[in-house]
């Protein structure tokens, strides 16, 4: 037994979080240029201090690439009954955390010239999604008011102050129709 081959068993979920070659070279030569900023004579502490940040910064976002994943599923979701409606927009509270990280991506892709109103845009679907503590969006009742024409169902509106507002739009458009 002692020339036999031994071999280990191994999860492949192990194997994937094992580093690839490719991500060893690629930081291997992030630290290369690193030492080089940093012995390099000529160059002032300052500018040396820009350059490094800015290798460590390529290195940082090498190392938030390497944990996202590459795809996420799409799940179907049949129709929920009005006991699940609560448990959903308890979930959505309980996942603000995550949230911020999907703020800034949603944020960075639009151009900046319209950055700003795709913020007041964001800020007024999430506080119609759930209740915010702080203050509320400019032009909300415009918002709202465009929820309520596009038809949207309750399940999607968290927020019950703004739901309120929906549905007593509602019925303001009845009373104000001659029979």
């Amino acid at each position: 037994m002692e020339y036999a081959r031994k071999m280990i068993l191994v999860p492949s979920d192990v194997m994937e979080r094992l580093p690839n070659k490719q991500d060893s070279h690629h930081i291997s030569r992030i630290d290369e240029e690193m030492k080089n900023i940093l012995h390099t004579a000529n160059i002032p502490d300052n500018d040396k201090w820009d350059m490094y940040r800015e290798v460590l910064l390529k290195y940082l976002n090498h190392l938030e690439k390497q944990k996202k994943p590459a795809c996420l599923p799409v799940i179907d979701v049949p129709a929920t009954s009005d006991l699940d409606k609560t448990a959903d927009s308890r979930i959505l509270m309980e996942g603000e955390e995550s949230k911020t990280v999907h703020t800034d991506e949603i944020l960075n892709s639009v151009p900046q010239t319209f950055r700003r109103k795709a913020c007041l845009l964001h800020d007024r679907i999430l506080r119609s999604v759930r209740p915010r503590k702080n203050t509320t969006p400019y032009g909300w009742e415009i918002f709202c008011s465009a929820l309520h024409e596009m038809n949207i169902p309750q399940e999607y509106i968290g927020n019950q102050k703004r739901w309120n507002f929906i549905r007593g739009l509602g019925s303001v458009e009845k009373e104000s129709k001659p029979s």
